[in-house]
């Protein structure tokens, strides 16, 4: 199946992105997992659904190099925000923007209410050749809003 022809120009790639969370230094993540979006369904008894009404929270992770100090220690403080007690800081607002090839063209997300939920630190091994160690991180949002 050829697609040649059918797609307009100047797409969107995967790799031209920022993630920007207000409160913080600007951070380069250099991977962002797929980000779901659900609407609740409730199942009626004649097995029909019908949606619920709302969605639930996103989930996603994000990974940045571990050798970049100053952002790790920025995304370490977010993360202890969330801790017990609780900061009034540890809730943020964030945009995720997709550029295309050329720029002219913005794809924007709004995540509302943000928190930092998880860290992960890399598989290690003696035997790797030099691959570049990441940190990652899990974020909740109540919501994610198309601009």
């Amino acid at each position: 199946m050829a697609i040649k022809g059918t797609m307009k120009p100047d797409h969107i790639p995967v790799n031209k992105y920022k993630l920007s969370l207000t409160g913080m230094i600007p951070i380069i993540f250099t991977k962002i997992s797929g980000i779901e979006e659900e609407t609740a369904t409730v199942e009626l008894p004649d097995k029909s659904i019908r949606s619920g009404g709302r969605s639930g929270p996103i989930e996603f992770d994000v990974e940045m190099p571990a050798h970049h100090v100053s952002e790790k220690m920025a995304m370490e403080g977010w993360l202890q925000e969330g801790k017990d007690p609780v900061s009034p800081f540890a809730y943020k607002t964030g945009t995720l923007q997709m550029y295309s090839q050329t720029g002219a063209q913005t794809v924007v997300y709004m995540l509302e209410e943000a928190i930092c939920t998880k860290r992960s630190l890399p598989e290690l091994d003696l035997s790797n050749d030099g691959e570049m160690a990441v940190i990652g991180f899990t974020i909740k949002a109540n919501e994610l809003v198309n601009l």
